[in-house]
């Protein structure tokens, strides 16, 4: 449990130096969001381009966040 809260933790501490990682879903109802994959969670993003800045909205198991 620690092992994973870690690497989701060094996943979201990345997205500052590439906020589009390899593997980065772009969502279809959501102008600069992104899902990002860690082991079975996923990461819900949205970057802002110009603003310089990645918003983290939503950690969750892969099962409780819906495809979009």
């Amino acid at each position: 449990m620690i092992n994973r809260w870690k690497r989701t933790r060094t996943a979201i501490s990345s997205l500052a130096i590439n906020p589009r990682p390899q593997g980065s879903v772009k969502l279809s109802d959501e102008e600069n969001g992104y899902r990002i994959r860690v082991r079975d969670l996923r990461i819900l993003c949205r970057v802002d381009d110009h603003g310089k800045e990645v918003i983290v909205y939503r950690v969750k198991h892969r099962r409780e966040v819906s495809r979009r």
